[in-house]
């Protein structure tokens, strides 16, 4: 589902890259290969949300629905 998948992963990745760009807990190599790392989950995110959304224009198909509302406030705050 996509609420799941929002709140689990996304979710965490998204603090994690907030975390480390506001609180700054690491600095040079280390804050630079969690940020990389963060790239990367990105990545297969994307990879996921395409393979979800099979050519359709909503997740939940020919209109904007549930999957749509637990998806959307998640891409929109998101720079990763």
């Amino acid at each position: 589902m996509p609420e799941e998948f929002c709140d689990t992963q996304i979710e965490a990745v998204n603090w994690g890259l907030m975390e480390v760009r506001f609180f700054k807990p690491a600095e040079g190599e280390l804050a630079d290969s969690l940020l990389a790392c963060a790239r990367e989950q990105w990545l297969r995110f994307w990879g996921r949300i395409e393979r979800e959304l099979h050519g359709h224009e909503w997740m939940n198909g020919v209109s904007f629905g549930r999957g749509d509302a637990a998806v959307s406030p998640h891409l929109t705050g998101s720079n990763g």
